[in-house]
């Protein structure tokens, strides 16, 4: 093989070597930008569920203390529990 080809060679050689390299770094990106929003998807679902089960509960909690209800006008409410301090 003649010089003028070895060189031709080494620097396409170079060149597939860049490209390839360009090629993973961008694969490493996309992948961790993936991971990111596949976090960040499942710590919203996270604060969503925490919602509605604190929503779930609070309407549990509306639906006792109604007229009749076990958490009524009685010992609870007597005693002071679950009241809200005043504030002015």
């Amino acid at each position: 093989m003649s010089l003028c080809l070895q060189v031709e060679d080494a620097l396409l050689r170079e060149q597939i070597e860049q490209y390839n390299r360009r090629i993973r770094e961008f694969e490493d990106r996309q992948r961790a930008f993936r991971e990111e929003q596949e976090r960040q998807a499942e710590a919203e679902a996270e604060v969503v569920q925490a919602l509605l089960r604190f929503s779930e509960n609070d309407s549990d909690n509306d639906a006792n203390s109604g007229a009749g209800g076990a958490r009524g006008a009685g010992a609870g409410a007597a005693s002071g529990v679950g009241k809200r301090p005043h504030q002015p």
